[in-house]
């Protein structure tokens, strides 16, 4: 039952995704579900999208926090996610 709600957020996510791309909480919540569900190279890459798309410091902040938890902040930490 779990992994069949954890299916239809996930589709609910990348509809809303679909929907509004450029949108930082779109990319920032993506982000924090992939990371939840241990998918790290997808959260990273939602999370550099939602950095881009920062519209404040508070926003850049959680994210940069976000992307240095997952380690895709700095060379060191991508070499360990290539291994």
């Amino acid at each position: 039952m779990a992994q069949k709600k954890t299916n239809e957020a996930t589709a609910v996510y990348l509809l809303n995704y679909n929907k509004y791309p450029s949108v930082f909480v779109t990319n920032y919540s993506l982000a924090k579900m992939y990371a939840e569900s241990k998918q790290k190279a997808k959260a990273i890459k939602f999370a550099k999208s939602a950095l881009q798309l920062a519209n404040n410091e508070t926003q850049k902040s959680m994210t940069e926090s976000l992307i240095k938890e997952l380690g895709g902040g700095d060379d060191e930490n991508r070499y360990k996610l290539i291994q």
